[in-house]
């Protein structure tokens, strides 16, 4: 009776590894399938093939699920890392900065460009961390770990308002323990893994880099 719908990155948790990729892997073919059902060579309609893995035109076309890179980063400034609320969410919730890679840029100068262009800050130290499939169909997410820049005034923050309501920063206690109002990510989504990795350090515990999560 109390069965209800959720979104997968609030119920993947649950479930064992082999599960959550099997449905991860899952929800994105579907959404590939739904969203090309005609070829974008010619505009003719494409087939399911390779038992789902490839769609084919009418002229023997192969067409491949893409897949558009994502930076999310957690950047840091004297034990304090910050968050942003985007404004499609419900308020007080809080996630790491992110966003699509554009064409002829690295995903470090993708890490630094959304970062300015969302909270105003610049920062340095631009270090690769760990992968997930993203949330969204389609998405890959690369999570990277940054610093402050020398010299950037942390309290000079300007988020962009089509992008984020609020950017704050937070500390490990505040993370362990957030205050009331205050919504982290999901347990199964890469910002939390980043989030708790981070909460952990001020715990002894070491940092961990390129996991393959």
């Amino acid at each position: 009776p109390a069965a209800g719908w959720a979104p997968p990155l609030e119920f993947g948790s649950w479930l064992a590894p082999v599960e959550s990729e099997l449905m991860a892997v899952a929800l994105a073919l579907e959404a590939w399938h739904a969203s090309s059902p005609f070829s974008p060579r010619d505009g003719g309609p494409t087939a399911p093939a390779w038992g789902g893995w490839a769609r084919v035109d009418d002229h023997g076309g192969e067409h491949f699920p893409r897949t558009d890179p994502v930076v999310i980063v957690l950047i840091e400034h004297e034990d304090r890392i910050l968050l942003g609320s985007n404004v499609l969410w419900e308020t007080g919730r809080f996630s790491l900065l992110a966003g699509f890679v554009e064409a002829g840029e690295s995903a470090e100068q993708a890490v630094a460009r959304e970062v300015l262009e969302e909270s105003g800050a610049r920062v340095t130290d631009i270090r690769y961390v760990t992968s997930q499939p993203g949330p969204f169909p389609r998405s890959f997410m690369l999570g990277f770990r940054a610093r402050l820049a020398d010299g950037a005034d942390p309290d000079a923050l300007a988020p962009d308002p089509t992008e984020l309501s609020e950017v704050r920063w937070f500390t490990r206690d505040e993370l362990r323990d957030p205050p009331p109002g205050i919504r982290l990510p999901m347990p199964l989504s890469i910002a939390r893994w980043l989030i708790d990795q981070w909460v952990a350090e001020g715990d002894g515990a070491p940092e961990v880099v390129g996991d393959g999560r």
